[in-house]
């Protein structure tokens, strides 16, 4: 079993089979407390829409990928969340753009972080600073 980190506490595990038919998401949509249970320990597709997940969350595979359309699939989460995106996929990961190809879906978690000085980990001031 493979095991490595991609991106904010993104895991991959590669072992073996893929299970059941797919969650196909095809609209915009937030993951969180209320409806992650819907997703945990499933196949996902994320197919031309943005899905914010806002939860610790381990999925059995993650698909990201463009729609008919030629939309972008994304994955993010909310800016400023605590521990970031906190994902965990147990046999694989595929972001791709039209014909397999890694152009535009993507796992996104670009200036989603805190501010300078804030958040967990933001450490303190050390002395002062001279003026001159």
């Amino acid at each position: 079993m493979k095991r490595f980190t991609l991106g904010l506490l993104l895991s991959v595990c590669v072992p073996s089979i893929a299970l059941g038919t797919p969650i196909v998401i095809t609209s915009n949509l937030t993951i969180d407390p209320n409806n992650v249970s819907t997703y945990e320990n499933q196949d996902v597709v994320v197919r031309g829409c943005t899905v914010t997940i806002n939860v610790a969350l381990a999925l059995n595979s993650l698909s990201v990928e463009r729609n008919a359309s030629n939309v972008a699939g994304v994955v993010t989460h909310a800016a400023a969340l605590d521990g970031g995106l906190q994902l965990t996929i147990a046999t694989s990961l595929s972001v791709e753009g039209a014909d397999g190809v890694l152009v535009a879906s993507r796992i996104d978690v670009g200036g989603r972080g805190f501010a300078a000085g804030a958040g967990p980990g933001a450490g303190g001031m050390a002395g002062s600073r001279g003026s001159g």
